[in-house]
């Protein structure tokens, strides 16, 4: 109980204690409940704040847009003024004349047009020797000789018994075919007569001399001297390279179509003829005094495909002409001639690319002409590269020790150099047009082509007799490769003719590389 009485005291002390305490003092409260403002005033108060402050909000972001707006006008019309500015700029251009930039230089000229104007109008055929009636005129005695030709009767109304008495009509059938009208009806009497005539009574026979003269009377004329091309003198001509003036010029006989029937005739009987020739039934005079005739010959029927008139029409009669002439020496005469041939070759037409464009139209089946090619060939190569890189030597081709005509595939390399960037640096700046000038990639287009020819047919010929190469052949076939691809890295410039052996050495190195089994 005592404890008991003692837990009341002391929580009525504690009570009276606490009696003071704010928090238990009614009046205290009261008095404080008083001092408070009006709740209502405090929340319109906030809520009157939070409308100003939307408002500022609302002003502020209005203002931006206007700002926006103004800076976006503004904006368009800096554009506006730009772009008029720049409009007016192009127009002004467009009205000043553009200024003269320099001009890539154009390939040079690689046609040039043979003259076939006669000195004088071509003669009358002279028939008289025929035998035909005197109360005939000239045209009417072509006409009766064309029924003759057509219904082979020629031969019994002129009465030909041998070829004493054939050789006066052989030689009328030979200038109906240089300078008469309708030539082919004579070309073919004159190949079927020496084809089936006695070899050994044949009659009159014409020589290489009368083709020459045949082509002069038709107004060829012959090149006077020397032709000398400088190696970075060759100018460009205008339109890539076509040649001024024209082969059909004005003059006598018929105009160009009548001398063209009769110059595709007698290319035609000149290739029979050789073919006959050869199999032992007539004899063209291939010997000591028929090589000047040769020469001219060689060089009428190279410049005819430099012509642009007639070799797109007389191409095939062309080559088949060349092949004949040379095929028709023998060997020891062959070896002396050949390289003289492929000098006439190298000097031919205005420039390096026009001798080059001659000596690869004439592709034709024989190993003369291709051998003849590649001796052309070389000699354009060292005519093409500067005297220093030549060694000063006009040689490029010849007898082998074998005694066989051809050329030395190893004098390409000892004439090009190492395989190396710094020996492919120096030809093309030797190759410059002036000293210190641009390179001349038309000289160096050549060159490479010209090694290319030289080398490619040495070795296409060895890989097809007995593959695989020979040493000396396929060490020559590699530098080849090695040197052609230094050449392609060694090349910049995006010009048309940068380009343009480019893409040929991207050609031919595949070649020498799958022939130098490289590229397995």
């Amino acid at each position: 109980m005592a404890s008991m009485a003692e837990d009341y005291r002391q929580t009525y002390r504690e009570v009276e204690q606490r009696k003071h305490a704010p928090e238990y003092n009614l009046n205290v409260i009261h008095q404080n409940l008083e001092s408070l403002g009006d709740p209502l005033n405090a929340v319109l108060k906030i809520v009157e704040a939070r409308n100003k402050r939307m408002t500022v909000d609302q002003q502020r972001a209005e203002a931006n847009r206007r700002l926006q707006e103004q800076l976006a006008k503004q904006h368009e019309q800096e554009v506006a003024q730009r772009e008029q500015e720049e409009a007016e700029q192009e127009a002004a251009q467009e009205a000043q004349p553009p200024p003269d930039a320099p001009q890539e230089p154009s390939e040079p000229q690689v046609m040039e047009a043979m003259t076939l104007t006669p000195p004088q109008p071509l003669p009358a055929v002279d028939l008289s020797p025929l035998g035909l009636p005197d109360s005939l005129s000239h045209s009417e005695a072509m006409a009766l000789l064309q029924q003759l030709l057509v219904t082979r009767q020629l031969w019994g109304y002129v009465g030909v018994t041998d070829g004493q008495s054939a050789s006066p009509v052989l030689r009328v059938l030979f200038d109906v075919v240089a300078y008469g009208e309708n030539p082919y009806n004579s070309y073919q009497q004159l190949v079927r007569y020496y084809g089936k005539a006695d070899p050994t009574d044949l009659g009159w026979v014409p020589q290489l001399p009368n083709f020459f003269t045949a082509l002069t009377t038709l107004g060829y004329q012959p090149p006077r001297g020397s032709r000398k091309r400088g190696g970075s003198g060759e100018g460009s001509s205008p339109g890539d390279g076509e040649a001024g003036g024209s082969s059909g010029g004005g003059g006598g006989g018929g105009g160009l179509g009548a001398r063209l029937l009769n110059l595709q005739a007698l290319l035609r009987l000149l290739a029979d003829l050789t073919r006959l020739h050869r199999e032992g039934r007539v004899d063209l005079g291939f010997g000591s005094q028929g090589q000047a005739a040769f020469k001219g010959l060689l060089t009428a029927l190279l410049r005819m495909l430099l012509d642009p008139v007639l070799a797109p029409r007389l191409l095939s009669d062309v080559v088949a002409a060349l092949e004949g002439l040379m095929r028709s020496w023998d060997e020891p005469a062959w070896r002396r001639i050949c390289d003289d041939a492929a000098a006439a070759a190298a000097e031919l037409g205005p420039s390096h690319r026009a001798a080059y464009r001659a000596i690869t139209t004439a592709q034709g089946l024989s190993e003369r002409l291709r051998v003849w090619q590649q001796c052309a060939a070389m000699q354009l190569l060292r005519k093409t590269l500067p005297q220093s890189a030549a060694g000063g030597s006009g040689a490029g081709g010849g007898v082998s020790q074998r005694g066989h005509v051809g050329v030395d595939i190893t004098q390409v390399q000892k004439l090009l150099g190492r395989a190396s960037a710094a020996s492919v640096k120096s030809l093309v700046k030797s190759l410059s047009r002036e000293r210190g000038g641009a390179p001349d990639y038309w000289r160096l287009l050549t060159v490479l082509q010209c090694a290319h020819l030289v080398v490619w047919h040495t070795a296409s010929v060895a890989e097809a007799g007995a593959p695989p190469l020979p040493a000396e052949t396929d060490e020559v076939v590699r530098w080849m490769c090695s040197y052609l691809k230094a050449v392609e890295q060694g090349l910049r410039g995006q010009q048309d003719t940068v380009m343009r052996i480019k893409v040929f050495l991207a050609d031919v190195t595949t070649n020498y590389e799958l022939l130098a089994g490289l590229g397995e």
